[in-house]
């Protein structure tokens, strides 16, 4: 039987070791850094400004189903409960109130651009403006890895459908299908304003 030889560190040698060590780590991090590997979306990536996006995010949802669905009113929940029951034991009602709503894509943009007025333009405008915000944001909610435009798009346009649906089910709105191409095309944007943001300060950290 071969006998196990062992090999004692002095105390100085493993200090020096360890240290050796964080200094190759930062070392690493410093090359990574200056090579491009660290991108310059790292300032979403710090654990604070997660939370942070996490508490505006909350915030900007109170703000948009306040003014999509109450209008700036208060949302009584008891008036709420009575308008979801009656719907359901009543489709055939919700379903003419779709049917009369608009369902025809670019309908009503057309009108508002054609009349000129003052109301079509902050329809028009509002409806845009109003899910940049939501766009912005989820881009840093997803600050581990760049969130696709395609599925942005897709993230802002289900939101904007289920804020038409509830319209439509609470009997507090109509359902326009152009309310949620330019809700859609307003997210778009907004997380083209984040990737842009990501990409100048990158560029500007690797001059």
């Amino acid at each position: 039987m071969k006998s196990k030889s062992y090999v004692t560190m002095h105390p100085a040698q493993s200090s020096g070791l360890l240290a050796h060590e964080e200094l190759s780590r930062a070392e690493r991090y410093r090359n990574a850094q200056n090579s491009g590997k660290i991108s310059g979306s790292s300032f979403v990536r710090s654990r604070w400004t997660a939370y942070a996006a996490r508490c505006i995010f909350l915030l900007y949802g109170y703000f948009l189903i306040k003014v999509i669905l109450f209008k700036f009113g208060s949302g009584d929940a008891g008036f709420l409960w009575n308008q979801l029951q009656y719907s359901l034991s009543h489709p055939g009602l919700v379903q003419d109130r779709m049917f009369s709503g608009n369902l025809e894509p670019f309908r009503q943009m057309k009108s508002d651009l054609r009349d000129g007025t003052s109301l079509g333009y902050a329809n028009l405008f509002g409806n845009i403006l109003i899910f940049i915000p939501f766009g912005f944001l989820m881009g840093m909610l997803t600050f581990k890895r760049n969130l696709p435009l395609l599925a942005g798009a897709l993230l802002c346009f289900l939101t904007s459908f289920a804020l038409e649906s509830a319209q439509l089910i609470f009997s507090i709105g109509q359902f326009d299908v152009d309310d949620m191409i330019l809700n859609t095309s307003g997210g778009l944007a907004g997380l083209i304003m984040l990737l842009t943001i990501r990409w100048f300060v990158t560029s500007t950290k690797k001059v």
